[in-house]
């Protein structure tokens, strides 16, 4: 008997300990602790998607019905359908047969509830958790027995084909953040490089303005300095200058317009620097 249903086993499954258990019992207490019922010893996570069965596969290849031939299966995750185990099967078969409108089973220590109405089961403290029920002939194509499946000359179950899924969908998933991000750092690079182009040419075009003032007030001076020169010259009134007065302060003016032009330019590089 199963030390945890006290009831024959079903599909007996060895622990690597040793201790013997039906495989729906001890899938429950693995969910749960992953510790052995006996011997609180821990059980491999592998154990679960290659389990050992006392029987092996022949323990699956035997087919049970009702007396019409008749049995009770329910719809697995990516499609198809999986027989419940013999005892939980006759279980549903008697509940349905009085004419009740459900009934509640233990599967895997938790408890369902299968809707004979809606032709659905659910967990009694998570009813998102569902999936649909049906009541067929025995001989139909099927996935497995309560969760076990024939793969070669060993026995499987539907867990690991759901994490041979996950691990499919999780590589997908890191793809599309990876191929996200790389493309985030494309757009961000552009966007950085224009506006610093953007910032360039402002800059550039402010230094011209900067520079075109001073460049006018020169300008205007030498013809100033010119016509009054010219002026003096024409003057009647005998003005004493200087001969080179007019040339060396135009000369001044000019160099202090260039200086303050290259003082300009070389603070604002300076800013620049420190930018950087």
């Amino acid at each position: 008997d199963c030390p945890i249903c006290l009831q024959t086993c079903i599909h007996p499954a060895k622990l690597p300990c040793g201790h013997i258990f039906c495989f729906l019992c001890v899938k429950g207490v693995a969910y749960k602790n992953r510790r052995c019922a006996m011997c609180r010893r821990e059980i491999p996570p592998e154990f679960l998607e290659r389990p050992e069965l006392v029987h092996g596969i022949q323990d699956l290849c035997k087919t049970s019905a009702t007396d019409d031939g008749y049995q009770w299966f329910y719809e697995g995750r990516n499609g198809g359908w999986w027989q419940y185990d013999e005892r939980t099967s006759q279980d549903i078969e008697e509940a349905y047969k009085k004419g009740e409108k459900s009934c509640k089973i233990l599967v895997a220590g938790f408890v369902y509830v299968v809707d004979f109405d809606a032709m659905l089961q659910q967990r009694q403290n998570d009813p998102s958790r569902r999936r649909h029920v049906k009541r067929d002939l025995a001989t139909i194509p099927k996935k497995g027995v309560a969760g076990l499946r024939i793969d070669g000359n060993t026995v499987a179950t539907d867990s690991e084909q759901r994490n041979d899924a996950d691990r499919r969908e999780n590589s997908n998933f890191i793809s599309t953040i990876v191929a996200t991000d790389a493309a985030i750092r494309i757009a961000s690079d552009i966007i950085g490089s224009t506006l610093a182009h953007a910032d360039e040419i402002n800059r550039s075009e402010e230094r011209q303005q900067n520079i075109l003032p001073s460049l006018d007030i020169l300008e205007q001076a030498e013809e100033i300095m010119e016509s009054t020169q010219a002026d003096n010259l024409a003057s009647s009134v005998p003005v004493v200058v200087h001969p080179d007065l007019f040339s060396q302060t135009l000369e001044d003016f000019r160099s202090l317009t260039i200086q303050n032009i290259v003082d300009s330019s070389d603070s604002e590089n300076e800013d620049e620097q420190i930018i950087l």
